[in-house]
């Protein structure tokens, strides 16, 4: 596990020893991994944590991507750069790097490809990233939003982007330059994108999630995730998502006054763990092989092996 934060340090995690020691430590019982007893912290530079790159970039850090199958990965910063860093057992090192401009907070792998990113910075800009030699450079880009974009993630040749004005946008890396469509999204604007096997889901700062056909951006439907919680009124509260994600199967969602939930995937959901409320206001969700991580303002990592949902 990777990550990076406002102390513009990256670091490299071995979960697995994580998640053992962790479970060793409160004599749990093979197989009992769920999502309310392994939650656990580290803040420690013990056998856990692999690798750490202090001053990787010179701002905050916004998104680290994951490796690739030779095992380099990519950051992205409030300093305007992409950076390439190669991992090898003894050392993590930067390898190269790319300045776009304005703030990158969006960053995330062509589906399918080893060689091209998809960026997103403050000033509007969507960019193709070839990183394939030593010189990375943006091949192609639009700036169809008006303002900040938030978010982006691709699926085969189509890339999504959200943004501070509320729009979706879907492009085709091929032909970047040019949107194949775009939606707005009601009420608040959209800060948050997890693309599933059948649909894009979309979070807003009102804490609703939208669910868009990945084709057209065609919007199916909304819910509140509070209010489904809760069991109350659609649309009654408001508490800004700060992550979702997109299992096909599930919806997980970690809200700005930490909340994680799990809902069940569909038009009318219902809560399938009750809210987890987290302490202090965390800043990222992510998922990977059934494992969920969140990030916190104050520097501590969260995790759940393997949740029951």
């Amino acid at each position: 596990m990777k990550e990076g934060g406002r102390d513009r340090t990256i670091r490299l995690w071995d979960l697995d020893r994580i998640v053992m020691d962790y479970e060793s430590s409160k004599g749990e019982e093979e197989g009992e991994s769920t999502i309310s007893n392994v939650e656990g912290t580290n803040k420690g530079g013990g056998k856990e944590m692999l690798h750490s790159v202090d001053v990787a970039h010179s701002g905050w850090i916004w998104v680290v991507t994951r490796p690739n199958s030779s095992n380099i990965t990519y950051s992205c910063g409030w300093d305007n750069y992409v950076k390439r860093w190669q991992i090898t057992p003894s050392s993590m090192k930067e390898s190269g790097h790319l300045n776009l401009g304005s703030a990158v907070v969006g960053l995330d792998w062509i589906d399918g490809s080893e060689n091209e990113l998809v960026a997103s910075t403050f000033l509007r800009r969507v960019c193709l990233l070839d990183v394939r030699d030593d010189k990375m450079e943006c091949t192609n880009e639009h700036t169809e939003h008006r303002n900040a974009v938030i978010g982006v993630v691709s699926r085969g040749n189509y890339v999504y982007s959200c943004g501070e004005d509320r729009l979706v946008v879907l492009s085709d890396r091929r032909n970047l330059s040019t949107p194949v469509a775009k939606t707005t999204i009601p009420r608040s604007y959209a800060g948050q994108l997890s693309i599933g096997p059948t649909s894009l889901v979309v979070g807003s700062q009102k804490g609703e999630c939208f669910y868009l056909d990945p084709m057209n951006l065609e919007m199916w439907g909304s819910f509140n995730v509070q209010s489904v919680c809760e069991g109350t009124a659609n649309g009654g509260k408001s508490d800004p998502l700060r992550g979702i994600i997109n299992t096909g199967h599930s919806i997980i969602t970690l809200s700005k006054y930490g909340k994680l939930n799990a809902l069940s995937y569909g038009l009318k959901p219902r809560s399938l763990i009750d809210s987890l409320k987290l302490e202090g206001e965390p800043s990222r969700l992510d998922y990977l092989n059934d494992d969920v991580v969140v990030s916190m303002g104050d520097g501590r990592i969260a995790y759940w092996s393997k949740p029951t949902i």
